[in-house]
């Protein structure tokens, strides 16, 4: 816990190529994960996927709710016209 105050504290990944928080995080997730029964994998994949189809969706509604508004849509196009430059 202390070496992971320390790296907060001294911004770490800031100035270093490394990120040594995320690299922990993530082996930490790596271990728990392995750790689990095959069954409480697969839950949490299939739940995992439902999220990322709901995700999809939601953001799919926004889109055509933009296009359906002609002041939206006209905004939006002038914004992605701005970005492409």
């Amino acid at each position: 816990m202390a070496w992971w105050a320390l790296c907060k504290r001294i911004s770490y990944k800031n100035w270093k190529p490394f990120d040594m928080i995320g690299w922990y995080k993530q082996k930490l997730y790596e271990d728990w994960y392995n750790s689990l029964p095959e069954e409480t994998r697969a839950y949490l994949e299939e739940k995992e996927r439902i999220e990322s189809e709901r995700r999809k969706e939601a953001i799919n509604m926004a889109f055509r709710f933009v296009e359906s508004q002609p002041m939206l849509r006209e905004a939006w196009h002038e914004t992605l016209e701005y970005l492409k430059k």
